[in-house]
Protein backbone atom coordinates (compact mmCIF):
# COMPACT_ATOMS: atom_id res chain seq x y z
CA UNK A 1 0.00 0.00 0.00
CA UNK A 2 3.12 2.23 0.61
CA UNK A 3 4.41 1.80 -3.01
CA UNK A 4 0.89 2.97 -3.85
CA UNK A 5 0.72 6.13 -2.03
CA UNK A 6 4.43 7.28 -2.89
CA UNK A 7 3.44 6.61 -6.47
CA UNK A 8 0.54 8.80 -6.60
CA UNK A 9 2.78 11.30 -4.47
CA UNK A 10 5.26 11.27 -7.65
CA UNK A 11 2.53 11.98 -9.76
CA UNK A 12 1.44 14.84 -8.21
CA UNK A 13 4.69 16.44 -7.97
CA UNK A 14 5.29 15.68 -11.91
CA UNK A 15 1.63 17.47 -11.95
CA UNK A 16 3.25 20.93 -9.85
CA UNK A 17 6.82 20.54 -11.51
CA UNK A 18 6.24 20.32 -15.18
CA UNK A 19 9.67 21.62 -16.88
CA UNK A 20 9.31 25.01 -17.94
CA UNK A 21 10.82 23.64 -21.60
CA UNK A 22 7.30 21.52 -21.60
CA UNK A 23 5.52 24.95 -20.65
CA UNK A 24 4.09 25.57 -23.65
CA UNK A 25 2.07 22.08 -23.44
CA UNK A 26 -0.25 24.24 -21.25
CA UNK A 27 -1.39 25.35 -24.22
CA UNK A 28 -1.87 29.12 -26.15
CA UNK A 29 -2.34 32.32 -24.59
CA UNK A 30 -5.84 33.48 -25.58
CA UNK A 31 -4.32 35.88 -28.11
CA UNK A 32 -3.71 32.69 -29.98
CA UNK A 33 -7.42 30.97 -30.27
CA UNK A 34 -8.46 31.88 -33.62
CA UNK A 35 -11.88 32.66 -33.80
CA UNK A 36 -14.50 30.35 -35.09
CA UNK A 37 -15.41 31.16 -38.87
CA UNK A 38 -18.43 29.79 -41.50
CA UNK A 39 -16.13 26.71 -42.16
CA UNK A 40 -17.56 23.94 -44.68
CA UNK A 41 -17.79 21.06 -42.73
CA UNK A 42 -17.55 17.48 -43.16
CA UNK A 43 -19.65 14.27 -41.44
CA UNK A 44 -18.22 13.00 -38.47
CA UNK A 45 -14.96 11.43 -40.31
CA UNK A 46 -13.60 8.06 -39.12
CA UNK A 47 -10.51 6.25 -38.45
CA UNK A 48 -8.31 4.19 -40.09
CA UNK A 49 -8.85 0.86 -38.53
CA UNK A 50 -5.39 -0.73 -37.49
CA UNK A 51 -7.19 -4.27 -37.45
CA UNK A 52 -7.79 -4.06 -41.11
CA UNK A 53 -4.82 -2.30 -42.02
CA UNK A 54 -1.43 -4.04 -43.23
CA UNK A 55 1.34 -3.36 -40.87
CA UNK A 56 3.42 -2.56 -43.82
CA UNK A 57 1.06 -0.35 -45.27
CA UNK A 58 0.31 1.66 -41.69
CA UNK A 59 3.13 4.18 -42.11
CA UNK A 60 2.04 4.57 -46.13
CA UNK A 61 -1.58 5.47 -44.84
CA UNK A 62 -0.25 8.04 -41.87
CA UNK A 63 2.07 9.83 -44.38
CA UNK A 64 -0.36 10.39 -46.94
CA UNK A 65 -3.18 11.61 -44.70
CA UNK A 66 -1.01 13.76 -42.86
CA UNK A 67 0.14 15.58 -46.36
CA UNK A 68 -3.28 15.82 -47.33
CA UNK A 69 -5.09 17.41 -44.86
CA UNK A 70 -2.46 17.71 -42.05
CA UNK A 71 -4.30 14.93 -39.77
CA UNK A 72 -4.41 11.04 -39.41
CA UNK A 73 -7.02 9.24 -37.33
CA UNK A 74 -6.11 5.40 -36.09
CA UNK A 75 -8.16 3.17 -34.55
CA UNK A 76 -8.07 0.36 -32.58
CA UNK A 77 -4.77 1.75 -31.17
CA UNK A 78 -3.99 -0.46 -28.74
CA UNK A 79 -5.29 -4.29 -28.15
CA UNK A 80 -8.32 -4.08 -26.20
CA UNK A 81 -7.14 -5.30 -22.62
CA UNK A 82 -4.45 -2.38 -23.32
CA UNK A 83 -7.28 -0.10 -24.20
CA UNK A 84 -9.58 -0.87 -20.99
CA UNK A 85 -6.54 -0.92 -18.71
CA UNK A 86 -6.00 3.04 -19.79
CA UNK A 87 -9.29 4.00 -19.83
CA UNK A 88 -9.59 2.36 -16.10
CA UNK A 89 -6.46 4.08 -14.93
CA UNK A 90 -7.27 7.73 -16.25
CA UNK A 91 -10.72 7.61 -14.76
CA UNK A 92 -9.43 6.51 -11.51
CA UNK A 93 -6.61 9.10 -11.15
CA UNK A 94 -8.89 12.04 -11.57
CA UNK A 95 -12.09 10.47 -9.85
CA UNK A 96 -9.78 9.37 -6.88
CA UNK A 97 -6.99 11.77 -6.03
CA UNK A 98 -8.06 15.03 -4.99
CA UNK A 99 -5.74 17.89 -6.41
CA UNK A 100 -4.28 16.48 -8.74
CA UNK A 101 -5.66 17.38 -11.83
CA UNK A 102 -5.61 21.19 -11.37
CA UNK A 103 -6.55 24.04 -14.33
CA UNK A 104 -3.56 24.58 -16.84
CA UNK A 105 -0.64 27.22 -16.16
CA UNK A 106 -0.68 30.74 -17.74
CA UNK A 107 -4.88 30.67 -17.67
CA UNK A 108 -6.48 33.98 -18.51
CA UNK A 109 -9.17 35.91 -16.11
CA UNK A 110 -12.60 33.84 -15.86
CA UNK A 111 -14.47 36.61 -17.96
CA UNK A 112 -11.83 35.48 -21.00
CA UNK A 113 -11.31 31.85 -20.48
CA UNK A 114 -10.86 29.62 -23.63
CA UNK A 115 -10.32 26.21 -22.32
CA UNK A 116 -12.36 24.67 -19.51
CA UNK A 117 -10.14 20.90 -19.23
CA UNK A 118 -8.17 19.98 -16.26
CA UNK A 119 -4.71 17.89 -16.46
CA UNK A 120 -2.11 16.76 -14.79
CA UNK A 121 1.68 15.38 -16.49
CA UNK A 122 2.99 11.43 -15.89
CA UNK A 123 6.31 10.14 -17.35
CA UNK A 124 4.88 6.66 -17.87
CA UNK A 125 7.83 5.40 -15.51
CA UNK A 126 5.58 5.87 -12.18
CA UNK A 127 4.89 2.36 -9.98
CA UNK A 128 0.88 2.66 -10.78
CA UNK A 129 0.73 4.30 -14.05
CA UNK A 130 2.79 1.61 -15.48
CA UNK A 131 0.33 1.47 -18.48
CA UNK A 132 1.23 4.84 -19.41
CA UNK A 133 4.81 3.58 -20.22
CA UNK A 134 3.52 1.24 -23.17
CA UNK A 135 1.97 4.60 -24.14
CA UNK A 136 5.00 6.58 -24.24
CA UNK A 137 6.64 3.49 -26.23
CA UNK A 138 4.29 3.06 -28.54
CA UNK A 139 3.88 6.84 -29.36
CA UNK A 140 7.96 7.48 -29.95
CA UNK A 141 7.58 4.01 -32.08
CA UNK A 142 4.81 5.74 -34.15
CA UNK A 143 6.12 8.91 -34.82
CA UNK A 144 9.92 7.36 -35.73
CA UNK A 145 7.88 4.99 -38.54
CA UNK A 146 6.27 8.12 -39.51
CA UNK A 147 9.11 10.12 -40.08
CA UNK A 148 11.09 7.72 -41.56
CA UNK A 149 8.95 7.08 -44.66
CA UNK A 150 8.08 10.90 -44.45
CA UNK A 151 11.51 12.09 -44.24
CA UNK A 152 12.99 9.48 -47.44
CA UNK A 153 9.52 10.87 -49.32
CA UNK A 154 11.45 14.03 -49.90
CA UNK A 155 7.76 15.84 -49.57
CA UNK A 156 8.33 19.17 -47.52
CA UNK A 157 7.05 19.00 -44.06
CA UNK A 158 6.39 22.67 -44.16
CA UNK A 159 5.05 24.00 -47.69
CA UNK A 160 7.16 27.54 -48.54
CA UNK A 161 3.53 29.33 -49.53
CA UNK A 162 5.25 30.88 -52.24
CA UNK A 163 6.67 27.99 -53.77
CA UNK A 164 4.67 25.04 -55.20
CA UNK A 165 4.87 21.91 -52.50
CA UNK A 166 7.06 19.79 -55.05
CA UNK A 167 9.77 22.18 -55.00
CA UNK A 168 10.18 22.49 -51.28
CA UNK A 169 12.06 19.42 -49.59
CA UNK A 170 12.63 19.35 -45.83
CA UNK A 171 13.29 16.56 -43.32
CA UNK A 172 12.13 16.36 -39.83
CA UNK A 173 14.16 15.58 -36.80
CA UNK A 174 12.88 15.22 -33.68
CA UNK A 175 14.23 16.18 -30.53
CA UNK A 176 12.53 15.54 -27.86
CA UNK A 177 8.87 14.69 -26.69
CA UNK A 178 6.59 16.45 -23.90
CA UNK A 179 5.61 14.11 -20.85
CA UNK A 180 2.00 12.71 -21.63
CA UNK A 181 -0.61 15.31 -20.36
CA UNK A 182 -3.78 13.67 -19.30
CA UNK A 183 -7.19 15.76 -19.45
CA UNK A 184 -10.56 15.38 -18.41
CA UNK A 185 -12.91 17.93 -19.97
CA UNK A 186 -15.54 17.88 -17.00
CA UNK A 187 -19.25 17.22 -17.48
CA UNK A 188 -21.21 20.89 -18.57
CA UNK A 189 -17.96 22.84 -19.58
CA UNK A 190 -17.08 24.82 -21.94
CA UNK A 191 -14.58 22.64 -24.19
CA UNK A 192 -11.84 24.56 -25.44
CA UNK A 193 -11.57 27.27 -28.04
CA UNK A 194 -10.52 26.60 -31.51
CA UNK A 195 -6.36 27.16 -31.05
CA UNK A 196 -3.01 26.18 -32.81
CA UNK A 197 -0.68 24.22 -30.73
CA UNK A 198 2.06 25.83 -32.01
CA UNK A 199 1.14 29.67 -32.72
CA UNK A 200 4.74 30.94 -32.39
CA UNK A 201 7.63 28.14 -33.58
CA UNK A 202 7.63 27.09 -29.66
CA UNK A 203 9.12 23.88 -31.39
CA UNK A 204 6.44 21.81 -31.46
CA UNK A 205 6.34 19.81 -34.85
CA UNK A 206 3.70 16.38 -34.00
CA UNK A 207 0.74 16.42 -31.57
CA UNK A 208 -0.88 12.77 -30.93
CA UNK A 209 -3.93 12.79 -29.05
CA UNK A 210 -4.77 9.63 -27.75
CA UNK A 211 -9.09 8.94 -26.65
CA UNK A 212 -9.81 6.38 -23.37
CA UNK A 213 -13.27 7.16 -23.22
CA UNK A 214 -15.27 3.62 -22.67
CA UNK A 215 -19.04 3.63 -24.37
CA UNK A 216 -18.26 7.28 -25.30
CA UNK A 217 -21.74 8.52 -27.22
CA UNK A 218 -21.64 11.94 -28.61
CA UNK A 219 -25.27 13.22 -27.95
CA UNK A 220 -24.85 11.50 -24.09
CA UNK A 221 -20.98 13.13 -23.55
CA UNK A 222 -20.49 16.07 -25.98
CA UNK A 223 -16.59 16.85 -26.10
CA UNK A 224 -16.45 16.62 -29.83
CA UNK A 225 -12.89 17.35 -31.08
CA UNK A 226 -13.45 19.58 -34.18
CA UNK A 227 -10.56 20.37 -36.77
CA UNK A 228 -9.67 23.30 -39.24
CA UNK A 229 -7.75 21.98 -42.10
CA UNK A 230 -6.58 23.30 -45.45
CA UNK A 231 -5.91 26.56 -45.06
CA UNK A 232 -9.70 26.85 -42.92
CA UNK A 233 -11.37 25.58 -45.56
CA UNK A 234 -12.12 22.18 -44.21
CA UNK A 235 -13.76 21.21 -40.80
CA UNK A 236 -13.60 17.59 -39.82
CA UNK A 237 -16.00 16.42 -36.80
CA UNK A 238 -13.92 13.64 -34.47
CA UNK A 239 -15.51 11.58 -31.73
CA UNK A 240 -13.12 10.74 -28.91
CA UNK A 241 -14.09 7.44 -29.08
CA UNK A 242 -11.99 4.50 -26.97
CA UNK A 243 -9.00 3.58 -28.51
CA UNK A 244 -8.85 6.01 -30.89
CA UNK A 245 -5.48 8.07 -31.92
CA UNK A 246 -5.57 11.64 -33.45
CA UNK A 247 -2.12 12.75 -35.10
CA UNK A 248 -1.32 16.09 -36.59
CA UNK A 249 1.01 18.94 -37.39
CA UNK A 250 1.04 21.30 -34.72
CA UNK A 251 1.93 24.18 -36.43
CA UNK A 252 -0.83 27.21 -38.69
CA UNK A 253 -1.90 24.01 -40.89
CA UNK A 254 -4.39 22.60 -38.36
CA UNK A 255 -6.35 24.77 -35.47
CA UNK A 256 -8.14 22.35 -33.13
CA UNK A 257 -11.00 22.50 -30.77
CA UNK A 258 -13.13 20.62 -28.20
CA UNK A 259 -16.70 21.44 -27.79
CA UNK A 260 -18.53 21.78 -24.72
CA UNK A 261 -19.38 18.55 -22.97
CA UNK A 262 -22.24 16.69 -21.30
CA UNK A 263 -20.08 14.24 -19.36
CA UNK A 264 -16.48 13.92 -18.28
CA UNK A 265 -14.57 13.59 -21.33
CA UNK A 266 -10.60 12.43 -21.22
CA UNK A 267 -7.68 12.34 -23.84
CA UNK A 268 -4.13 11.85 -23.51
CA UNK A 269 -1.87 14.22 -25.60
CA UNK A 270 2.06 13.94 -26.34
CA UNK A 271 3.74 16.96 -28.23
CA UNK A 272 6.89 15.76 -30.42
CA UNK A 273 9.58 18.92 -30.55
CA UNK A 274 12.30 19.60 -32.91
CA UNK A 275 13.27 21.05 -36.08
CA UNK A 276 12.50 21.26 -40.13
CA UNK A 277 15.53 21.31 -42.29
Amino acid sequence: MEGFSSSLRRIKTVNETQPSKDSSSTGPTNDHVWERANTPTDSTISGFDLNSIDEELRTINIVEALNDTGICILDNFFSKEQSMKIAKVTKFLYQNIPGLFTEPLNMTPPSKKFRFDKTCWVKGTENFVECYSEVNRAFAKLIKDILDDYNSTGIDAKPDENRSRSSTKKRVKITHRSKIQISCFPKNTGGYLPHIDNPRDNGRILTLVYYPNEKYDLEECGGLSRFYVNDKTKMMNVEPIQNRLVIYWSDKRVITETLPTFRDVFSLSCWFFGAMK
